[in-house]
């Protein structure tokens, strides 16, 4: 076999054999501007993710939320919960109605308070008693006992029926002995009152009646405090209790949120930590670019793990350094939302 060391002579592509074949003309050229955008678009995800390690090796950031510090109301007194006016998400001024509590004691010694004022108030008004009250003292005296018995029986009955060990028949019972007893003691006290008051102990019974005055006082007072209301302007952020519920002294009620009390709970890598000392100040930035500048409320002693929630693509579950921040100038209303996402710019890392 020969080897041909010649290339072949360049064939002439409009020609076959000789015989000239007719092309159409060619499309018109491509812009090349075309070319690089679709090269731009496709590499996007990538640009963006190579400009956001860079501004991380520059910039100094931390995920953060909005915080709307809680603030629990309170029960005054033990009682129930006659009505509760307070709505989750509800908007409340100082001072407004916020539930209404009822205290079986006080209301039942209020009405003892009138009976008892009532009827020394009609003794004083009768001519002076004979002697020889003994007897009507002693029958007073002996419903008293009783009385005393039946509400400690009553207070017992309560607490094993609270504990689960008595039904609800058996306190019942007991409450209706308790009542038995005191309108006997009322009965007693009328039955002497109505006999007059010797004229040598008249003087006691006005002193007495000056101090039925003074308990009514203290009694009304005591009932306005069954009166909740809201200490301060907020937003009703929730309810712990519902009408008809026994409540204890000092059981959260609700909780309300100052939207004028904000704050801003920053997570700062433990790395970062000496950027706090260059400046006292940083700036947070709202969804839709909106900026406020935020100053450090108190330095940080305690570490906590980064929420799931201010996790960034990427981002590891390490413990984080939680900052409290306020703002230096008004946070917008459509940002006063607690546990909003924002993110804290500190500053350039590598300035001194």
């Amino acid at each position: 076999m020969k080897v041909r060391f010649e290339p072949p002579q360049k064939r002439d592509p409009e020609t076959e054999r000789g015989v000239k074949i007719p092309y159409a003309p060619s499309r018109r050229a491509f812009p090349r501007w075309r070319w690089y955008f679709v090269v731009l678009l496709v590499s996007s995800p990538l640009l963006f993710f190579l400009f956001r390690i860079a501004a991380g090796w520059f910039l100094v950031t931390s995920p953060a939320m909005v915080f709307l510090a809680p603030q629990a109301v309170n029960a005054p007194r033990s009682g129930v919960v006659r009505s509760l006016s307070a709505l989750p998400g509800a908007l409340v001024a100082s001072g407004e109605v916020l539930a209404l509590l009822a205290d079986d004691a006080l209301e039942e010694r209020r009405l003892l308070l009138e009976v008892e004022r009532r009827n020394v108030e009609e003794a004083l008004r009768l001519p002076p008693a004979p002697r020889g009250l003994g007897p009507l003292r002693e029958s007073l005296r002996l419903a008293r006992e009783v009385a005393t018995e039946a509400a400690a029986t009553r207070t017992a009955i309560e607490d094993l029926f609270r504990k689960g060990a008595a039904t609800k028949a058996e306190l019942d019972a007991a409450r209706a002995a308790a009542v038995r007893a005191r309108a006997e003691v009322l009965r007693a006290e009328g039955d002497l009152a109505a006999a007059g008051i010797p004229r040598e102990n008249r003087g006691e019974g006005r002193g007495r009646l000056r101090r039925l005055e003074e308990e009514q006082r203290l009694l009304k007072d005591l009932e306005a405090t069954l009166v909740v209301r809201s200490p301060f302007p907020g937003i009703v952020s929730e309810v712990h209790a519902a009408p008809g519920e026994t409540v204890q002294r000092g059981a959260p009620l609700v909780t309300l949120v100052d939207p004028d009390r904000l704050e801003i709970l920053a997570f700062l890598d433990p790395k970062d930590v000496d950027s706090l000392g260059r400046s006292g100040t940083a700036r947070v930035r709202f969804p839709g670019g909106a900026s406020v500048e935020v100053t450090l409320l108190e330095r940080p002693l305690l570490a906590a793990p980064l929420p799931a929630f201010l996790m960034r693509p990427l981002s590891e579950n390490r413990a984080a350094v939680p900052l409290r921040l306020r703002p230096l100038a008004p946070v917008p209303e459509q940002f006063r939302i607690s546990g909003l996402p924002v993110t804290v710019y500190w500053g350039l890392r590598f300035l001194p």
